[in-house]
C-alpha cells in the first residue's frame, strides 16, 4: 500500500482564506505548517480593526488563528513568521501567551530569531 504523507507546507504572505477554503485539504493535515501572522494586536484605528487591516493588505492576523483554532487540530506544529516590525519579539511572545488558547499555543512556534538579531543591532 502506498500512502502519500505531506510532512510540511509553507504558505508565505497570504490571507487567512487559504485555511478556511484550502485548495488542498492536506494543507491542514501536515506535521509542520509554516505561515505568517503579520498582525498580532487588536487595536482599532479610524474604525478599522487590525484584523481587517491584515486582510486588506494580504496578510494573516493572530486573532484569525485563535478564532479558527479547530482548523489546525491535525497540524502537529505551527510556525508563525513575518511579524510586523512594529512588534518587538517580547511583545510577540506576550500576545501569544495572552491571546492563544493553551491547546493551540502548544503547537505554535514563533519564528523570532532574526527579529531578535535585528533588535540587538538597533
Amino acid at each position: 500500500m502506498h500512502v502519500n504523507l505531506i510532512c510540511f507546507s509553507i504558505t508565505g504572505d497570504t490571507t487567512f482564506d487559504v485555511f478556511t477554503a484550502p485548495a488542498d485539504s492536506d494543507l491542514l493535515k501536515v506535521k509542520l505548517l509554516i505561515t505568517e501572522a503579520t498582525y498580532i494586536d487588536l487595536e482599532n484605528k479610524g474604525g478599522v480593526s487590525t484584523v481587517q487591516k491584515a486582510r486588506d493588505r494580504g496578510h494573516c492576523h493572530l486573532q484569525e488563528f485563535v478564532d479558527h483554532a479547530d482548523l489546525f487540530r491535525h497540524v502537529r506544529n505551527l510556525v508563525l513568521l513575518h511579524f510586523s516590525d512594529k512588534y518587538s519579539s517580547r511583545y510577540v511572545k506576550k500576545q501569544l501567551t495572552e491571546l492563544v488558547p493553551d491547546k493551540l499555543r502548544a503547537k505554535i512556534h514563533a519564528g523570532l530569531s532574526l527579529k531578535k538579531k535585528f533588535e540587538t543591532q538597533r
